[in-house]
């Protein structure tokens, strides 16, 4: 049986944590241009294409990669967690509603 208090309770519990995750991922996006023009200006290439290769080839920009890869798994299971709840919760409503239509019938 569903039980709609705990999926609240643990939506409840995880806000923080949701919020926490969304700012972590805001942030790192935040920061791809930001890598990308510092590594740029240390390229000893001359032109636009070989500066930017030399960007997405550093160590700073993988590292990057990997930061923004972790804070992206991190904020999607929460998310599709807190989803998750909430559709527990939906059919819990939709077999309590078919429930009373059933014993409304029966009588």
């Amino acid at each position: 049986m569903i039980n709609p208090h705990e999926h609240l309770q643990f939506i409840a519990d995880n806000v923080e944590a949701f919020a926490k995750a969304d700012q972590e991922l805001t942030a790192s996006e935040s920061w791809k241009s930001a890598i990308k023009a510092v590594e740029m200006d240390h390229s000893s290439q001359t032109s636009m294409a070989g500066k930017e290769m030399d960007a997405f080839s550093s160590n700073a920009y993988r590292q990057w990669c990997n930061d923004h890869a972790k804070a992206k798994k991190i904020y999607t299971e929460l998310k599709l967690k807190i989803e998750l709840a909430k559709l527990s919760i939906e059919v819990f409503r939709t077999i309590e509603a078919s429930n009373r239509n059933a014993d409304r019938t029966l009588k």
